[in-house]
C-alpha cells in the first residue's frame, strides 16, 4: 500500500469515526490539489527573492502542511466523538437495563433506550437495534458498535457484555453493574485530572506564553547587536565589543534578524505541537487528545511573539531616532 493508499484509508477510518458522511478520496483530491496550489504559490515567492535553493526547501515543507492539518482536525473531531460516547454510555446501559427488567425482549429493549440527547451513541444504537431487527444477533450488532468506534471504554464495555452473555449471565445486572463502574472510573479520571493540572499549565505556559517572550527577546538582542556592529568603525569599539557579541560564526559574522525570525516562527510552532501532545498524554493518556488544544496556543503562542517584536521595534526604532 503506498503513501496515497494509507492517507486514504486513515481519513476514511477518521470520517467514519466522526459519523461524517463523505468519501475520502474526494476530501484527498481536494487537499492535495490545494497543497500543490499552495506549495506552487510558496515555491514562487521565496525564488523571487531567496533563489532557486530555498524556494525548492520552502516547497517540500509546505507540501504536506495542508494533510497533517486535515489528519489533525479530523484527529479532534472523532476523539470529541469519542468522548461524547464514553459520557453517555452509562446512561445508555442503565436505560437498557431498567428495559429489560420491564419484561421486553433484548432487541426491543435496546431499540427503545435510543435517545436524543446520546448524541453519536443514539445513532449507533438505532443502527444496531435496526441490524437486530432484521434478524442480528444482539451480541454481533454490540461488537459491531465497537468496531465503529475508537473509544477504548465502549469497546472493553461491548466486549465485555458479549461475553458475558455468551457465558449465561443475566444482560440487565451485568449492564447496571457495568454503567455504575464506568461512572465510578470516569469519576476517578476527573480527580487523576485536577491532580495533575499543575503539570499541564506549566507546559501550556511554558510553550504559549515563555519560549514566544524568549524569542522575541533575543531577536530585539540581535538587531541591536547588528546594529552595533555596523556603525562601528574604531577598532578600539569593535575589537573588544565584537567578543562580547553572542551569536556568532566561526567567520565572526553574525546571524541575521531575518534568519533568527523565520527560526523563531518554526521553533516556536514545533514547541507548541510537541507541548500539545505531551499535554494530552499527561491529562488524557493519548498523545492525539492534546491537539484540540493546539489551535489556540499556536494563536497565543504567535500573537504573544508579533506582539513582542512590534513592541521592542518600536523601541528599536526610538532608539535610532
Amino acid at each position: 500500500m503506498n503513501y496515497m493508499e494509507s492517507f486514504t484509508a486513515k481519513i476514511q477510518a477518521l470520517l467514519d469515526e466522526s459519523s461524517m458522511d463523505v468519501e475520502a478520496r474526494h476530501v484527498r483530491n481536494i487537499v492535495m490539489t490545494l497543497s500543490l496550489a499552495l506549495g506552487v504559490a510558496v515555491w514562487g515567492m521565496v525564488n523571487n527573492t531567496h533563489g532557486a535553493i530555498l524556494a525548492a526547501l520552502a516547497y517540500v515543507i509546505v507540501l504536506p502542511v495542508l494533510p497533517a492539518i486535515t489528519y489533525f482536525w479530523l484527529t479532534v473531531k472523532s476523539n470529541h466523538r469519542n468522548d461524547m460516547i464514553d459520557e453517555m454510555l452509562p446512561s445508555f446501559l442503565s436505560m437498557m437495563a431498567s428495559n429489560i427488567r420491564s419484561g421486553v425482549t433484548y432487541d426491543r429493549a435496546l431499540l427503545l433506550s435510543t435517545r436524543k440527547e446520546f448524541g453519536p451513541l443514539a445513532k449507533e444504537i438505532d443502527l444496531a437495534a435496526r441490524q437486530t431487527v432484521a434478524g442480528k444477533p444482539l451480541t454481533e450488532a454490540m461488537m459491531d458498535m465497537a468496531k465503529r468506534s475508537r473509544s477504548e471504554t465502549f469497546a472493553k464495555t461491548m466486549r465485555l457484555i458479549v461475553e458475558g452473555t455468551n457465558a449465561g449471565g443475566n444482560l440487565a445486572e451485568m449492564l447496571e453493574i457495568t454503567a455504575i463502574d464506568i461512572r465510578q472510573s470516569a469519576s476517578l479520571k476527573k480527580e487523576i485530572t485536577a491532580t495533575i493540572m499543575v503539570y499541564r499549565l506549566f507546559i501550556v505556559v511554558s510553550s504559549a506564553i515563555g519560549a514566544p517572550l524568549l524569542y522575541g527577546l533575543t531577536g530585539f538582542l540581535i538587531k541591536i547587536f547588528t546594529g552595533i556592529r555596523s556603525s562601528s568603525a574604531s577598532a578600539a569599539v569593535s575589537g573588544p565589543l565584537s567578543s562580547a557579541l553572542p551569536m556568532m560564526s566561526n567567520k565572526g559574522e553574525m546571524i541575521s534578524g531575518e534568519l533568527f525570525f523565520w527560526y523563531s516562527i518554526v521553533a516556536i510552532a514545533l514547541t507548541v505541537f510537541l507541548s500539545s501532545l505531551a499535554s494530552g498524554m499527561i491529562t488524557k493518556g493519548k498523545e492525539t487528545e492534546g491537539l484540540s488544544d493546539l489551535s489556540w496556543m499556536l494563536l497565543a503562542a504567535f500573537a504573544i511573539f508579533f506582539g513582542v517584536n512590534f513592541v521592542f521595534g518600536f523601541l528599536l526604532g526610538q532608539l535610532a531616532f
